[in-house]
């Protein structure tokens, strides 16, 4: 019937919504993890930056 049809129609645009959520929440813990690397590698090279100023 009509009704099956609506909501298996409905049930796919639920799916469809929810691969997108994740895929966006994926992306943006990979971004967050991109930013905290690039955090910790700025953050060790001003350290090391120091370390070797007051060696030199």
């Amino acid at each position: 019937s009509i009704d099956t049809m609506e909501t298996v129609a409905f049930m796919g645009q639920l799916a469809v919504g929810q691969m997108e959520m994740s895929a966006a929440a994926e992306a943006s813990q990979e971004a967050a993890d991109a930013a905290r690397d690039a955090g910790r590698s700025a953050m060790w090279g001003s350290i090391g930056g120091a370390i070797l100023g007051s060696m030199i």
